[in-house]
């Protein structure tokens, strides 16, 4: 058997406007809502960076590696419920398996011109903050087996009042 790429990779686009067979009705390449949301938890992290950090160039490589982790995704999940891959190696999200498909997106990202750059950041924008942040179930066993850590028990006893009349927040 001979594996052929097919023309077009629908999961990259925001929408098809006729034939879907037609390489010129798909609309809205690296728009499709879950790329967006993925990129969008790097542009949260990116936020969180001091300013020194931040760089001028347009950030390829992390909406690069989102659309490859959606295509993973759906992969994954194509028939309707998860299939676990057959060998573990599969399972990882490792260089070996991924980085010529991601490569291939940065061959795209490379020709995105700065007008795309806004639409892909304007969708991605209703993606930001929007995911409840929660601790992992590992991180809540760890804490009712170990009990609170130095991070969350932090308080020191003041002496004085503690009635809060004297606290300004605006002052």
């Amino acid at each position: 058997m001979r594996w052929v790429n097919p023309p077009i990779y629908p999961y990259i686009w925001k929408l098809v406007v006729g034939d879907r067979t037609d390489v010129d009705s798909y609309r809205g390449s690296f728009e499709d809502w879950c790329i967006l949301d993925t990129f969008a938890l790097y542009l949260e992290q990116l936020h969180d960076l001091p300013k020194e950090f931040h760089r001028k160039d347009m950030p390829k490589g992390a909406l690069s590696i989102a659309t490859i982790a959606v295509e993973r995704a759906w992969k994954m999940w194509s028939t309707g419920v998860y299939v676990k891959p057959k060998r573990p190696a599969e399972s990882q999200f490792a260089e070996g398996l991924w980085s010529d498909r991601t490569e291939l997106v940065m061959e795209s990202l490379e020709q995105t011109t700065h007008r795309k750059w806004k639409k892909i950041f304007k969708g991605a924008r209703s993606f930001i903050d929007v995911h409840q942040k929660r601790s992992s179930r590992h991180a809540k066993a760890q804490r009712k087996v170990v009990g609170d850590n130095g991070r969350a028990i932090c308080v020191e006893e003041d002496s004085g009042s503690d009635s809060g009349s004297d606290v300004s927040l605006m002052g």
